[in-house]
């Protein structure tokens, strides 16, 4: 089909692990920038733009999708200075995860958006369907992201959030098991 946006293959990218698939349709813009672990999984219509603040001087890679991660179908990822997704993250169907306030283009609107700071999603996080993660946020080991959540804080280990924005609802420790109501439980 003439006109068509083909992904980048895997060469194009910092490092494409192996056993690691990019469905179709999806877009992938800075794929240079870009290091897919092991094993990992991007469904299609997923939308990863990365465009280093640096202006692409840094060899470094600006995204990082750990061992194992699983991006659901349309995805998206904007990153310009740090975007860092664990091993063994599951993120659900049309999440997103911004490193940055702007198109990634630089392209800003008449409200200046606040500074970027970089993301990181520890190891085994689930992010479910439709939740936004912010700048400047670290998303714990093992916690759980509720559907449709607006993350602008970071978020514990083993911990449950839900709302806009997000709230602790529940927080597991190996002293004390779980702490906290269930979401939608009353006292």
């Amino acid at each position: 089909m003439s006109g068509a946006f083909v992904p980048p293959g895997p060469e194009e990218f910092a490092y494409f692990g192996p056993r690691s698939c990019l469905i179709p349709p999806s877009v992938v813009i800075g794929a240079s920038h870009v290091y897919l672990g092991a094993g990992v999984l991007v469904m299609e219509h997923s939308e990863i733009r990365v465009r280093p603040a640096s202006g692409g001087a840094s060899e470094d890679p600006v995204l990082r999708i750990g061992d194992g991660s699983r991006l659901a179908r349309f995805v998206t990822i904007w990153a310009t200075i740090g975007v860092h997704v664990g091993d063994r993250v599951s993120i659900s169907d049309k999440v997103t995860v911004v490193d940055c306030w702007r198109q990634p283009d630089g392209s800003r609107g008449e409200i200046p958006p606040p500074e970027a700071a970089p993301v990181v999603i520890e190891d085994g996080a689930s992010l479910e369907f439709g939740c936004v993660v912010g700048p400047g946020v670290t998303v714990g080991k093992g916690a759980f992201v509720g559907e449709g959540a607006v993350v602008v804080g970071d978020v514990p280990p083993h911990a449950v959030v839900y709302g806009n924005p997000a709230r602790v609802t529940r927080c597991w420790s190996a002293d004390g098991g779980w702490q906290g109501q269930m979401f939608g439980e009353t006292a």
